[in-house]
């Protein structure tokens, strides 16, 4: 597995030891965010950031979500994101890629 840093080749480990690896480097590099890469469908490296895109369904209100959002330790960047109702622009406070894809499929449930 690819390690990016600011989008740049960190290293090349196998996927058991880069879980591990990340939490290190987020431990010693507070201020560097470090991703997993994986191939899209065209073959294409993609990586996490700390920007996810979320939309929660009508039921859920304002206060619902923006709590959830909070329990999952992100700040939001702007509320009703590209003018949908609902819909956040967050930030993660992780500096871990492998996190930021746990608290996307968190929100994702």
């Amino acid at each position: 597995m690819l390690l990016l840093n600011a989008g740049k080749l960190a290293s090349e480990e196998s996927s058991e030891d880069a879980y591990e690896a990340n939490l290190e480097r987020e431990a010693t590099n507070a201020d560097d965010f470090f991703s997993p890469a994986f191939l899209d469908e065209r073959g294409k490296p993609t990586f996490a950031t700390d920007i996810i895109l979320v939309r929660f369904v009508p039921e859920v209100s304002k206060e619902e979500a923006e709590a959830v959002l909070e329990k999952e330790g992100t700040t939001i960047l702007q509320a009703n994101w590209a003018d949908m109702t609902n819909a956040y622009k967050i930030r993660c406070k992780t500096r871990n890629g492998f996190n930021v894809l746990k608290i996307a499929n968190n929100l994702a449930e």
